[in-house]
């Protein structure tokens, strides 16, 4: 599996729109099924917080202009770096993404990437993708094949067929102006905000999505995922070791004799 993430400034790509994109990382869950006091946005990954990794990578990416996180409104006056810029969350997470959306100062023809903080494996090489998919759609966003086989159980088990069936990921792209109208047109907390262009007839792009772009969701995901964000990282560390001496007059180390 290739590793996506962007640990460099990836290059501008030929396709660069003459407008900035902007991205809003939601990152006001509770995380309830991960069983954290801390959600699990919160929590240590690596050197940073795992909401980080998804900011570290839009800032580093030269079409992102604005990026703003939203959390929920008891976190506010946390010890935030003053260079970024803070939202208060709402009941529900559609209503925590319209939130950061009308915060973005920027034109409502500009692409917006809305993306969930839970995902710390975004890398420059998908916003890039994501950006040229959006040129020619309403809407666009990473997706991944369903490969395992699906049953529903009622009061029998049923196979499912996965043709056609797929995990969709974030980031997912739109024009700020389009999704903002969508959301607060339609209203209802939704899966996902690509559902909001499905319900008003957009036309929708799907691109290969990435196992680094998975949603932290219980605690063995954590550790997981930091390894496939470590693997490359090189530890180092000093320990010592301790014996008895035995009867006789040497020591070998090594094979060297000690006296």
């Amino acid at each position: 599996m290739q590793n996506d993430l962007t640990l460099e400034l990836p290059a501008i790509p030929t396709y660069q729109m003459r407008m900035k994109a902007a991205a809003v990382i939601v990152a006001a869950g509770s995380g309830q099924r991960f069983g954290s006091d801390i959600p699990k946005q919160f929590l240590p990954l690596g050197p940073w917080p795992v909401w980080r990794w998804s900011y570290e990578a839009f800032l580093r990416h030269p079409s992102i202009g604005e990026i703003v996180v939203v959390v929920s409104p008891d976190r506010l006056n946390g010890d935030w770096p003053d260079h970024i810029k803070i939202i208060a969350g709402g009941p529900t997470r559609t209503q925590s993404v319209v939130n950061g959306l009308r915060a973005l100062n920027t034109s409502p023809a500009a692409p917006v990437l809305i993306h969930d903080a839970a995902r710390p494996g975004i890398g420059g090489e998908i916003i890039n993708r994501l950006l040229e998919a959006l040129r020619g759609a309403d809407a666009a966003a990473p997706a991944l094949p369903i490969s395992d086989a699906l049953k529903r159980r009622n009061e029998t088990l049923l196979t499912i067929d996965r043709s056609n069936l797929y995990r969709i990921q974030t980031p997912q792209i739109f024009s700020l102006g389009s999704i903002l109208n969508s959301l607060s047109e339609i209203g209802a907390s939704l899966v996902d905000d690509l559902e909001a262009i499905e319900k008003t007839g957009g036309n929708i792009a799907l691109i290969s999505g990435n196992e680094l772009l998975n949603k932290i969701t219980h605690p063995g995901d954590l550790d997981w995922m930091e390894d496939l964000l470590m693997r490359d990282e090189v530890r180092t560390g000093t320990g010592f070791d301790v014996h008895m001496f035995e009867p006789g007059n040497n020591l070998t180390l090594c094979g060297v004799e000690i006296p």
